[in-house]
């Protein structure tokens, strides 16, 4: 994720041994210039999926190659990964070394911690997948979900060529008030938002090319994706992801 040099890197390097035990911690300078860079800021958190301190028991659902599973590894936890794809699984128990499994059926035990990244839109009944994820979490335990925001500027502007709506392969997408109706109808307490920062600029690119093809009018991607960032550093809501954080009540 920050290969190379720089001042930016080395910003965000600092940051994330600060906050995350990452790595060597850098000048408390650069810790505080990215604690004033906030959608900086805010996009490294999103990469290491807001994880608290202290470490524990880490289930990431839909691991891919394991890029976040080594990230959370370094950071102290003990991760295990669900992916069905059998390349990229065995990429990342190459990678990662841990243990991946095809399906959520073959994992075992309780969780402290669950994660979701780009998986609910898969799903034919994300009502289902959510009640399995919170039976595994422990008391207290907490589940991060990130799914694209159909109620974002994306979709405003794009309509039917917005990216995110890959059908057949994504299924659905429930909007802030309904997603967060689900967490609790499984049983969920504290259901939060959280501002997503950098990153909208992939998404709105892929979005244009289709309006282009489409022969529809489209937005200069650069001067966009910076408006939708700063939003998105604003506010939980107005960014092209919605994520979002649930815990498991300790009754």
């Amino acid at each position: 994720m920050l290969q190379g040099r720089g001042l930016l890197k080395s910003i965000a390097r600092a940051y994330l041994a600060r906050r995350y035990r990452i790595g060597v911690a850098g000048p408390k300078w650069m810790v505080l210039l990215a604690l004033l860079a906030w959608p900086l800021r805010q996009q490294l958190d999103y990469h290491l999926r807001h994880l608290p301190r202290g470490g524990g028991r880490l289930l990431d659902l839909g691991c891919g190659s394991g890029g976040f599973l080594q990230r959370a590894g370094e950071a102290g936890w003990e991760v295990v990964g669900v992916e069905p794809d059998p390349t990229a699984a065995g990429v990342a128990r190459q990678s990662s070394h841990v243990d991946v499994h095809a399906s959520l059926d073959d994992v075992s035990g309780l969780f402290d911690v669950i994660t979701m990244a780009h998986v609910l839109e898969h799903v034919h009944d994300p009502r289902v997948l959510l009640a399995d994820c919170y039976s595994r979490l422990r008391p207290g335990g907490h589940l991060w979900v990130a799914t694209p925001n159909i109620s974002g500027p994306g979709h405003h502007l794009y309509s039917d060529a917005w990216q995110p709506l890959e059908t057949p392969r994504h299924l659905v997408m429930p909007p802030p008030l309904a997603l967060a109706s689900l967490l609790r109808d499984v049983g969920f307490d504290e259901v939060r938002f959280l501002k997503r920062g950098r990153g909208s600029a992939k998404r709105l690119r892929a979005s244009r090319e289709r309006a282009m093809a489409l022969g529809r009018r489209s937005w200069m991607v650069g001067p966009l994706a910076l408006m939708v960032d700063l939003a998105a550093s604003l506010s939980a809501f107005a960014g092209e992801e919605l994520v979002v954080t649930a815990t498991r009540g300790v009754r």
